[in-house]
């Protein structure tokens, strides 16, 4: 069974700004050419949101897409998950605990 993700974007939005960038993003590719798309913010600021409202949708599109969070790099998974379930209310432990 596949869960669908839901993302906390307006119709408004993501036609307003979201569509163009995955727009952009498929523009930018060229065929057997690999392009990596940052995301820079402060924390809370939806990166991680952001990130996998883009693999999403442009997997849908046949892209292939990977994602990382900079956390994956200095906190294990299972730190991660510890503090998860420390902060059951949080928004960002919830999204988090969703998409992995």
């Amino acid at each position: 069974m596949t869960t669908e993700l839901t993302f906390p974007y307006s119709d408004k939005q993501t036609e307003r700004c979201l569509d163009s960038l995955v727009h952009t993003i498929c523009n930018l590719r060229r065929n057997g050419e690999t392009i990596i798309v940052a995301l820079q913010g402060g924390q809370g600021t939806g990166k991680t949101t952001l990130a996998s409202y883009l693999v999403s949708t442009l997997s849908t599109k046949a892209y292939r897409v990977v994602s990382f969070s900079i956390d994956d790099f200095y906190t294990s998974f299972e730190d991660r998950r510890k503090l998860a379930a420390e902060n059951p209310g949080n928004p960002y432990w919830i999204f988090w605990l969703v998409t992995h």
